[in-house]
C-alpha cells in the first residue's frame, strides 16, 4: 500500500518528507462541500508517496459534523495526518500556509480551485462573502506568478457565464476576476469559449478534472 501523507494547518513538515513532491490545496474552506478530500485522495493515486498540505481544519470539522457517514469520511482523512503541530513557529494558520504554499510552487504544484459554495455546507452571512481570503491569496499568487513565471500554479474553478458574459450560480462568483487578472483579457466570453488561452489557467467542469491536467507536467513523485 502507498504512503498516504496529509500534512494538516500548523503542522511542521517532517525533514524525512521534505524531498517529496509537496502539492497545496488552496481554495475555499468553509462553505466548499470537502473537495479538498476529494482532491488528496485523487493527488495519492497519481503522484505515490506526494506530501498533500490541507489548510481545512478537520478536527473541528469532525466535532461540528452530524452526519455519520462524513464524519467517518473526515476521520479517515485526518488518520494520513503526518507531523507534530508546533505553535511556536506557526503561532497563526497565516505562516503556515505561506511557507507551504511557496514550498509547492516549487516542488510539487500550488493548487487553486474555486469550489462554488455548497448549498449543504454553506457558510452563515455574518461570517462576509464566501471564499473571501481565497480571492485575496489568488490575487495575490497571480502577480507573484507574473514576477516569476517559473512557479508552478494552476488556477481552476466552476466558471459559468450567460448570453451576456455574466456569471450563473453556477459559477464560483469570482471567477470572472481571478481570470482577466491573471489573463489581461477583458473579453469574458472568448476566455470562456477557450479562444483565449493562458498557461496557468485550468478549464475544468470538476476538482478532479482540473487535478489530472494541473499535474500533467509535474511528473511522478
Amino acid at each position: 500500500m502507498s504512503e498516504k501523507l496529509l500534512l494538516p494547518p500548523k503542522h511542521a513538515l517532517p525533514e524525512k518528507y521534505r524531498g517529496r513532491k509537496i502539492f497545496f490545496l488552496a481554495g475555499p474552506i468553509r462553505g466548499g462541500g470537502m473537495w479538498q478530500i476529494r482532491a488528496t485522495e485523487l493527488l495519492w493515486k497519481i503522484f505515490e508517496g506526494c506530501v498533500v498540505c490541507d489548510p481545512t481544519r478537520w478536527d473541528d470539522a469532525e466535532t461540528h459534523e452530524k452526519d455519520p457517514q462524513t464524519r467517518q469520511r473526515i476521520v479517515a482523512h485526518r488518520a494520513h495526518a503526518i507531523g507534530e503541530k508546533n505553535v511556536a513557529r506557526y503561532p497563526a494558520q497565516a505562516p503556515w500556509e505561506e511557507e507551504h504554499m511557496n514550498l509547492a510552487s516549487k516542488q510539487g504544484r500550488l493548487l487553486f480551485w474555486m469550489e462554488r459554495e455548497s448549498k449543504k455546507y454553506h457558510r452563515p452571512k455574518s461570517e462576509g462573502v464566501y471564499a473571501q481570503d481565497t480571492r485575496v491569496e489568488a490575487g495575490i499568487w497571480i502577480q507573484k506568478l507574473k514576477a516569476d513565471p517559473a512557479l508552478r500554479i494552476s488556477f481552476g474553478g466552476h466558471w459559468d457565464i450567460d448570453s451576456h458574459g455574466q456569471e450563473t450560480k453556477k459559477s464560483f462568483g469570482g471567477m470572472n476576476f481571478i481570470v482577466y487578472y491573471l489573463t489581461g483579457v477583458k473579453d469574458r466570453r472568448r476566455l470562456y469559449n477557450g479562444e483565449v488561452a493562458h498557461p496557468n489557467l485550468v478549464r475544468a467542469e470538476s476538482v478532479e478534472n482540473f487535478i489530472a491536467e494541473a499535474t500533467k507536467e509535474t511528473g511522478r513523485a
